[in-house]
Formats: C-alpha cells, sequence, structure tokens
C-alpha cells in the first residue's frame, strides 16, 4: 500500500512540476547569454562533469577587436570558456578551452589542473597528458586571447581578433600522435579567427519553487508511510 502510495504522490507531484512549466534535467546546461547553442552547452557541461552549470557571455569579439579590451572583461571573472569561430582550409570549427585561473594581464603560463581544450566540431577534447605539463596549461599575455600549453596547443592570436591563431600538436595537451585540435593532423596549422565569446562557468542553484515542491511530495511520502504504520499499530 506504502508503495502504491508513493508512486501516486510521485506522479502527482511530475504532473505540477510539468504543468508549471519547471524543468527538473540534470543534464542541460543553461546559456545565461551568449550565441552558444544548447546541444553545444550540454557537451562542454558532459566535458566538465560538475552537474548542471550556467554559462554567461562576457565578451564577444570579432575581426579586429582588441585584446586589452578582452583581458579588461576577462581578467579576475573566474573559471572561464573561450570559444572561438575558425576557418581552416574551408572548413570552419568551434574550438577554444577552459580553465578555472584568471586571464591575468601578465606573462607567462600558468598552471591549472582542470584545464581542457576542445573542438565543439568535431567533439574532441584534450587534457594535460603528463602532471609535469600541467604547469604550462594556460598561457598569459597582455596581448594573447585565451591560449594553451607549451608549443601552444592552441594560440587565440595576438593584439586583435584574427591576427595569428593556430594550434600545434603538443604533448602539453593530449600526445604529438593525437594531432592538433583542428584537425588532428601531426603538424602545425594555421587558421583564420573569425569571432571570440567568453563565458563564466558557475554551477546551477535548483529554483526555490521546485526544491520546495521536491520537499512538499518527500513530506507527503513521510506522512503516509507513518499513518499506515500507526495503522498497523492499533489492529
Amino acid at each position: 500500500m506504502t508503495s502504491y502510495l508513493t508512486n501516486k504522490i510521485t506522479m502527482g507531484l511530475a504532473s505540477v512540476i510539468l504543468l508549471s512549466g519547471i524543468s527538473l534535467s540534470a543534464s542541460a546546461a543553461t546559456v545565461v547569454s551568449g550565441k552558444l547553442s544548447q546541444a553545444d552547452a550540454n557537451q562542454l557541461e558532459s566535458w566538465l562533469g560538475q552537474g548542471p552549470i550556467d554559462l554567461t557571455n562576457i565578451w564577444s569579439g570579432t575581426t579586429g577587436a582588441l585584446a586589452s579590451d578582452w583581458h579588461n572583461a576577462v581578467d579576475g571573472a573566474g573559471p572561464t570558456l573561450s570559444i572561438y569561430d575558425v576557418t581552416h582550409e574551408g572548413n570552419d570549427y568551434l574550438v577554444g578551452g577552459y580553465t578555472i585561473t584568471d586571464w591575468a594581464d601578465t606573462s607567462g603560463f600558468n598552471p591549472d589542473s582542470e584545464a581542457f581544450i576542445f573542438n565543439l566540431t568535431t567533439g574532441i577534447k584534450e587534457i594535460p597528458e603528463q602532471h609535469d605539463h600541467v604547469q604550462y596549461a594556460v598561457v598569459s599575455h597582455l596581448m594573447y586571447f585565451a591560449s594553451f600549453g607549451a608549443g601552444h596547443a592552441f594560440h587565440g592570436g595576438y593584439g586583435i581578433v584574427g591576427n595569428g591563431g593556430y594550434a600545434d600538436p603538443s604533448s602539453s595537451f593530449g600526445s604529438y600522435s593525437d594531432g592538433n585540435i583542428i584537425n588532428g593532423t601531426i603538424s602545425r596549422v594555421h587558421f583564420q579567427i573569425n569571432g571570440l565569446e567568453t563565458y563564466t562557468v558557475l554551477s546551477a542553484v535548483p529554483e526555490p519553487r521546485v526544491v520546495a515542491m521536491m520537499g512538499l511530495g518527500l513530506g507527503l511520502v513521510g506522512f503516509m508511510s507513518l499513518r499506515r504504520r500507526k495503522s498497523e499499530a492499533a489492529a
């Protein structure tokens, strides 16, 4: 009987949530602002492995946008995903990288054990290959856009969007035999950068009304179970 009532209450709660338009999906990232597609946002959420996330666009730039403007927007913003729209040999790709470190406007490498680079178009993700390469994960420079790895595994250009992007097969990310992040060949490739978007990454918090409804449902289940036990004791 308890199991039957529990199922009915659970089904009823689900119906209320459905009718109210509340989503309980744990696998759909929320794009707060920006042009990132839902499918690409979900893929990035899966790669991050942190559960539901909110992605908020904090900077967008096309050909000619300044690195100084990018730094003004992203320095000190916390964990970020930078996604480039690039063209190589007539093919378009969405590529970039993730870091939990700050994009300071100083020069040098920053360690980041959580960093990775990716190609959303081909579905490829690469992490630092060996522990000692983590120290070279993030490349910071006053005139650089988001860049990763010694070599560099991914270079987002110098000074202005559209200037000098390339990807090198690097032992910093993946292995040399994995090839570069653009097309997988074991050689450096240069590409045209058409635009860049940088997003902050925050863990999503359930809506208060969702939590309240779930608590109501669990409370009803507990009440019915207690009532059943009292009835059995009285019998």
